[in-house]
């Protein structure tokens, strides 16, 4: 029974402890501009000398991915 009564008050007082230093974090928004996405992965396909196709291809897919489209439902069929 000691056992028992040793528990129950270990359980309490430890899980107000963990509950002591709950904080609330507010929700951030991130934006990102999926056009600037295009424009850098095209430039930087371009520098790897990829041809213009590859490159815009490859845009494509950032872009989509930017815009958090699948490969099935967006500009990069």
């Amino acid at each position: 029974m000691k056992k028992l009564f040793f528990s129950a008050v270990a359980l309490v007082a430890f899980s107000s402890v963990s509950m002591a230093n709950t904080i609330e974090i507010e929700e951030l928004d991130i934006s990102v501009d999926c056009n600037r996405v295009y424009s850098s992965t095209y430039i930087y396909a371009r520098n790897q000398e990829l041809t213009d196709a590859q490159a815009t291809r490859v845009a494509f897919i950032a872009y989509d991915k930017c815009m958090g489209c699948e490969m099935t439902e967006c500009s990069s069929k």
